[in-house]
């Protein structure tokens, strides 16, 4: 006889009930093996967009300065050379924040399965419903203005005041974004979500965390999953402040 098959359980983790809970839902992103499939997914389409985008720069620029280039009367190579120099340094010191626009401009959507997945693990189940396609093209429609000039903001005054414009321009965009999953399946969207976010208790930590971490290239893009967890945790606890996610048992 065949033993009966049994699916294996989520790998239980010690995540101490005196731990912030903002806290414990960051550290387990990256501790449940159960949720990376849940963090690569969004990442890899974030990173196919960010490929289309450079190879969409590099087939409109690149020509165009060719062009202009046999124009002045210079050999169309200086055009073709120069703007692969060009394209190529501009997106060298740019690529953070591009990334960062195309991981969070469909956060609602790109995320929504992660966030949902943290909050029921922490707390056994996830309030509100998945959001409706009207619901995603109204949060898009409004939030792709506002993500695009808060990036080009970034970008322009960024090393002002030390840093601190980019910080603080990139952490108010990043406390939308990343809790734009838990508060769509409640049918709040941006912009209402934007004022709803900032009246969640703890809202300033995510915006100075997301910001000071969009200072840091390639480990901004890795703290964006745990980003969207704490996210979670705010909109849960600040829509339902007698939740609280029960005490998880200790690794045997």
């Amino acid at each position: 006889m065949f033993a009966p098959c049994v699916t294996p359980a989520a790998p239980v983790l010690y995540l101490p009930r005196e731990m912030p809970t903002m806290l414990r839902a960051f550290l387990l992103v990256y501790q449940d093996r159960t949720l990376r499939s849940y963090v690569w997914r969004p990442l890899l389409f974030s990173a196919l967009a960010y490929l289309a985008l450079l190879l969409a720069g590099f087939a409109v620029l690149v020509p165009w300065l060719a062009h202009l280039a046999e124009t002045s009367g210079l050999p169309g190579a200086v055009g073709w050379i120069g703007g692969t120099v060009v394209l190529g340094v501009a997106w060298f010191f740019l690529s953070g924040p591009i990334f960062l626009v195309m991981a969070n401009l469909f956060s609602a959507f790109l995320w929504e399965p992660l966030s949902r997945r943290v909050e029921e693990r922490l707390y056994g189940r996830a309030e509100g419903a998945a959001p409706t396609w009207p619901m995603l093209l109204q949060d898009l429609a409004f939030r792709m203005p506002t993500t695009v000039m808060a990036a080009l903001a970034v970008a322009v005054f960024g090393t002002g005041c030390f840093g601190l414009v980019a910080v603080v321009v990139a952490g108010w965009m990043g406390l939308n974004d990343y809790t734009s999953p838990a508060f769509a399946r409640r049918g709040v969207v941006f912009p209402r979500q934007a004022f709803a976010a900032l009246r969640c208790q703890n809202s300033w930590t995510l915006w100075l965390l997301g910001g000071a971490s969009s200072l840091l290239p390639f480990l901004n893009v890795l703290l964006v999953p745990g980003w969207v967890a704490m996210g979670t945790v705010m909109c849960r606890e600040s829509a339902n402040p007698a939740s609280r996610p029960p005490v998880l048992p200790p690794r045997p």
